[in-house]
């Protein structure tokens, strides 16, 4: 649970026994946004979805983020 961005396990906890135990197909559990993701939790991308319809926004390689992008690189991991 340290490694997760979110504060409320609780509510976490909660969400998921409902998937689990009900006839539900989603939950909210992040109702107030941070201003920042650490890296470690996007990983391989974003997922952004409406109901209707699922995008997904790559996460470059860090290679890439460290050659192409240096100045956010070193800003995200200093």
């Amino acid at each position: 649970m340290r490694d997760l961005p979110y504060a409320n396990i609780g509510h976490l906890r909660q969400c998921l026994a409902d998937l689990k135990t009900k006839t539900v197909h989603t939950k909210m559990v992040n109702r107030i946004q941070s201003a920042s993701f650490p890296y470690r939790t996007i990983k391989s991308g974003i997922y952004i979805g409406n109901g209707d319809q699922l995008l997904f926004f790559a996460m470059p390689s860090q290679e890439e983020l460290r050659t192409q992008h240096y100045r956010w690189w070193r800003s995200a991991n200093v």
